[in-house]
């Protein structure tokens, strides 16, 4: 049924700039079946539970694969709470948006709201520039308008995802100094966000959602589906059969097609032996017999220096941090 002139016209006076709810004209909603979605979500990294969240919505394993939309197969946050999730082939900044990330709202007004923060190397997370023009609290059950939010994930009905462009991160000053490299991002990090108007979106504004809410409190994550996969320039897509290049979500990018040699991105050539269950030996011409625990990577230990701390990324020199006496260790 269409809503009389005057009631039409007064909404849309009412509603904020950004992308309307999903189905309706110039949202920018994603379906779970967008045929645009190349991969999804294969590993949890992490997850911090916050408050009020029952035991049974605490299966982390349903974030992983293809989006469910529906009410239960998805993990909880809890209020404040945090999951970090990576990627096959990571992600990479390229045409429209590049992520989605669903949310399991009934009715697309009900929505629990969360704060995505991405990575390349697990350590160091830029957050995306976000909005929340929502302007008083809102009740346990209450709603809220997606026209009044910007980068924050859950603003869509359940089966609807949240797009993200990582270009969106160019716009925050000093954003490529902290080893972010947009072609190569790994890691997904989804806070919740609590609801009360404690938290503040990028302006400063008090980001209201349900509060408070209990059972399964907070942020409710179906599936991250990615768009834009990374590759390396010059590699070929993992699936191109000629591909030489495997990633390790541990060591990185490497080539052993001439193994017992490997040739490692950052580390150069290593004459790989004495394999076992998630560990190596390996030869480094600059640091002798090293061996490599994926579990303790980037620290490893070197019969010429002993424990070092990996400083990745750094390659011409590699540099390293003694852990027995904190000095630099600088070798090609």
């Amino acid at each position: 049924m269409s809503l009389p002139l005057t009631s039409a016209f007064l909404l849309s006076l009412l509603s904020g700039p950004f992308s309307p709810s999903a189905n309706e004209a110039g949202s920018d909603a994603v379906p779970l079946d967008s045929t645009e979605i190349v991969s999804w979500a294969s590993s949890v990294e992490s997850i911090t539970y916050g408050e009020a969240v029952d035991e049974v919505w605490r299966t982390p394993e349903k974030a992983l694969g293809q989006a469910e939309g529906t009410a239960f197969e998805i993990v909880s946050l809890g209020r404040g709470g945090e999951i970090v999730l990576s990627f096959p082939n990571g992600i990479s900044n390229g045409p429209g948006w590049d992520f989605v990330i669903f949310e399991n709202s009934f009715d697309g007004l009900f929505l629990e709201l969360g704060t995505v923060w991405v990575s390349t190397d697990g350590i160091r997370y830029r957050q995306f520039p976000n909005a929340s023009l929502t302007a008083a609290s809102v009740p346990a059950f209450g709603q809220v308008d997606a026209t009044d939010l910007n980068n924050l994930a859950g603003k869509y009905i359940a089966g609807y995802g949240t797009p993200f462009d990582l270009a969106d991160l160019q716009s925050l000053e000093g954003w490529s100094s902290n080893g972010l490299d947009l072609a190569n991002i790994r890691y997904v990090r989804i806070v919740d966000v609590i609801g009360d108007g404690s938290q503040l979106d990028s302006d400063g504004r008090p980001i209201y959602d349900p509060y408070p809410t209990s059972g399964s409190a907070g942020f409710d994550l179906d599936a991250i589906g990615i768009r834009n996969e990374a590759y390396l320039d010059g590699i070929m897509s993992p699936d191109d059969p000629n591909n030489p290049w495997s990633f390790s979500a541990s060591l990185g990018w490497y080539n052993a097609t001439q193994f017992p040699w490997a040739y490692h991105l950052e580390h150069g050539w290593w004459f790989m032996t004495g394999q076992g269950v998630g560990s190596f030996w390996a030869y480094d011409a600059s640091l002798g017999w090293i061996w490599i625990s994926l579990e303790l990577y980037p620290t490893i230990w070197s019969a010429n220096e002993g424990w070092l701390f990996y400083l990745e990324e750094t390659t011409d020199p590699r540099l390293f941090i003694s852990s027995e006496d904190g000095r630099t260790v600088r070798v090609n």
